[in-house]
């Protein structure tokens, strides 16, 4: 969605075919489009979507066995707050004025 906008937003010859998730939210940061904290919590949402979404083995801190072990909490807790999270953001997202429909 980030990029998408960015597309319409500045001419598309400035960037790239393929854009990375990193380069998005520092163009959004460069644009004005996001606040600090919502690229640090969009970067922050990467790092739990990807060892769900990409094999980490159990040695890895990010990985979802390996936060049970360490933090004592179930399986499902953990999802339950990532999922909050996940929705909290999209809510963010879409109530920023960029986002907005029919203002």
């Amino acid at each position: 969605m980030l990029a998408a906008y960015l597309n319409i937003k500045i001419s598309a010859e400035e960037l790239p075919r393929k854009i990375g998730f990193r380069d998005t939210l520092a163009r959004c940061r460069e644009q004005n489009i996001i606040s600090e904290a919502d690229a640090r919590d969009l970067q922050k949402l990467a790092e739990l979507r990807n060892p769900l979404s990409h094999h980490r083995h159990m040695d890895d801190p990010a990985n979802l066995s390996r936060r049970v072990i360490d933090e004592r909490i179930a399986g499902e807790e953990h999802l339950r707050r990532d999922a909050t999270f996940a929705i909290s953001m999209a809510v963010r997202l879409l109530a920023l004025p960029v986002f907005r429909v029919g203002d």
